[in-house]
């Protein structure tokens, strides 16, 4: 212990910030019973990110460390002073219901009212009902820090209903999962007025929308004139489906913010993550950044050929399909990844710079299935070329290499 403690505070500090980036929350409480010296070190950072895990049990919260959290933070008010970034999540294994919200939002909104100095905060898993969602956002817009949130709006709560965070806080990674844009006639000038003209900080954004209303979201997407990275979300994807259709609205509403030649990366998920449609500029290694990472487990290492690192191309796209539903085919239908070629050749129309197109796959794609594929950009003055990527991927078989050439 005594050699412990002669070790510089930098060093500590440093090792400290490592177990913290590693998510070591056991680590940094083993560490922060070493010393005296080690505990005042570690504290800040044992206390600075939360994540409250829910375990729903017939429709009823059957284990929650909500409580615990609580507890600490009466007990000893400056362990919430320490406080930057605040997840709740639900266990993968349960469904929410209504019934749960009313016991737990209380319970985070009280955590905020303990935590002036919250940053982060992400409630992707669950949403608040519109009878507590005006109180929920009350207390959130009272976070002078805020800059990263990722709410769920539940599918009955406008888009809109933000305004009172959006405007104040300076925002810059928003996540809007389950979000209507539905608003009354009378709601319609209370809500939509103040957006006219409103430039919010938003650079990185996550859209996931229940309802359709392109005018409406142009009002919004305006307002996102800075946009670095979009990413749009959608489970029912296909020629001529509800989700194709409704996700070219949204392309069309982002038009001015992705002309704007500030977007370096617009991703079309599908099933929020087992299927990526990327649009990327390829010579910003940075563009590649998502607060949101896919569900892949070799999801961000962002490979390109020879062919397209040679390429004086500006953007590539990438579409990387890991999750095999069935063996020795794809996950998906060769008429969903036409179409999902289909929206991102939109978005190539919308990006004021040249586009080279690669995708990356898993299994096999029949020749006579290429036609498909190739209908979907012959319209925009694509040509296809279908080779073999020779490189391992994630230890499995090697997947296919679609690279499309702009004529």
């Amino acid at each position: 212990m005594a050699t412990l403690n002669t070790l510089p505070e930098e060093l500590i500090d440093r090792t400290i910030q490592l177990c913290v980036e590693g998510d070591s929350v056991t680590t940094l409480a083993s560490l922060s019973l070493v010393s005296k010296k080690f505990h005042r070190i570690t504290e800040p950072y044992l206390y600075s990110r939360i994540t409250v895990k829910l375990f729903r049990l017939w429709g009823h919260i059957a284990r929650t460390n909500m409580h615990s959290v609580l507890c600490s933070f009466t007990a000893r008010p400056h362990f919430a002073e320490h406080l930057r970034m605040l997840t709740v999540i639900v266990d993968e294994k349960s469904e929410w219901e209504a019934i749960d919200l009313h016991r737990i939002i209380p319970s985070i909104m009280r955590v905020i009212s303990m935590a002036p100095n919250i940053q982060v905060l992400r409630t992707p898993g669950y949403g608040c009902d519109s009878s507590m969602f005006g109180a929920f956002v009350a207390a959130v817009a009272s976070l002078p820090d805020l800059n990263d949130l990722d709410l769920n709006l539940q599918g009955d709560i406008s888009i809109f209903s933000l305004l009172p965070i959006l405007s104040k806080q300076a925002i810059e990674v928003l996540a809007i999962r389950r979000a209507s844009l539905r608003t009354s006639r009378k709601q319609n000038k209370e809500q939509l007025l103040p957006w006219t003209g409103l430039k919010l900080p938003v650079k990185h954004l996550l859209l996931d929308l229940l309802t359709q209303s392109k005018a409406k979201l142009e009002i919004f997407a305006n307002s996102c004139a800075g946009l670095v990275s979009l990413d749009m979300l959608e489970e029912n994807l296909g020629p001529l489906t509800d989700g194709s259709l409704f996700l070219r609205e949204q392309l069309q509403a982002f038009q001015q913010p992705l002309k704007s030649g500030t977007v370096r990366r617009v991703d079309l998920r599908v099933y929020d993550g087992d299927l990526v449609f990327r649009v990327q500029d390829k010579n910003n290694p940075d563009s590649s950044y998502t607060p949101w990472p896919v569900n892949l487990t070799a999801s961000n290492i962002f490979v390109l050929s020879d062919r397209l690192a040679r390429s004086n191309a500006s953007f590539a796209l990438a579409l990387r399909q890991i999750h095999n539903m069935f063996p020795g085919g794809l996950s998906y239908s060769n008429e969903i990844i036409a179409d999902g070629l289909d929206l991102s050749a939109q978005i190539v129309e919308h990006l004021p710079m040249p586009v080279l197109v690669a995708i990356f796959t898993f299994g096999h794609i029949e020749k006579n299935d290429m036609d498909i594929i190739r209908a979907a950009t012959e319209g925009h003055g694509i040509d296809v070329e279908y080779k073999a990527h020779t490189r391992a991927w994630n230890n499995s078989e090697s997947p296919l290499e679609l690279v499309f050439v702009p004529e």
